[in-house]
């Protein structure tokens, strides 16, 4: 299973409904709450090829500036439209980046920013240095437990645990029937389960 502590279960539909209100506490805890998902996503996502080029924390400050710059215009048509909006936003980037350095053979990506100032705002001011380093750890743990999997696995998590897509959507991206996608996913678990320990994060 995925780290309770930093993928707790929250309503994002409520925070974002509020956030739409102009609360600007729901605002930050939106996009707090989902910023470690993000981080273990683009880190996985990127590949080994990419991540020579790019830093994953730079990628994700950036698609989290684009999500701010965009919020405005965001019309959530359905529950969980939030989170699949973002993640496509970050499909979005990496497919550019991808694009990017295919054709400029490893040259300085152009555009990428840091979001510290502008995600201030989105950051638990109480949290001490030593549990941030913690859970950085723990999330870089998980990410390299997940590229350990096999591709369907590594997969069919991702798209249920990030993208938090049901299981008739996972079953339609993947193009399997919905009792292959649960027994596919019971592996994943057990697989991700015996990776984490490999990584040192259990008994």
């Amino acid at each position: 299973m995925l780290p309770r502590d930093d993928f707790a279960t929250v309503d994002t539909d409520d925070l974002l409904a509020r956030a739409k209100g102009g609360d600007a506490h729901a605002y930050g805890d939106l996009f707090r709450h989902l910023e470690p998902r993000l981080q273990v996503y683009v880190r996985v996502r990127l590949g080994p090829q990419l991540a020579l080029d790019v830093d994953s924390h730079d990628v994700v400050q950036e698609i989290l500036l684009l999500a701010h710059r965009d919020f405005a215009r965001f019309d959530a048509r359905e529950p969980g439209g939030f989170v699949r909006w973002l993640f496509v936003v970050a499909d979005h980037r990496l497919r550019d980046l991808a694009t990017h350095y295919a054709a400029q053979k490893r040259r300085p990506a152009e555009g990428l920013v840091r979001g510290d100032q502008a995600l201030a705002g989105a950051r638990d001011s109480h949290t001490s240095p030593s549990a941030a380093l913690g859970r950085e750890e723990r999330r870089e743990m998980l990410a390299r437990a997940l590229e350990r999997l096999p591709e369907d696995e590594r997969e069919a998590l991702i798209l249920r645990h990030f993208q938090e897509l049901t299981l008739m959507e996972v079953a339609e991206r993947l193009q399997r029937s919905e009792p292959a996608v649960r027994r596919l996913l019971g592996r994943a678990h057990r697989s991700l389960g015996r990776a984490l320990r490999a990584e040192g994060d259990g008994p």
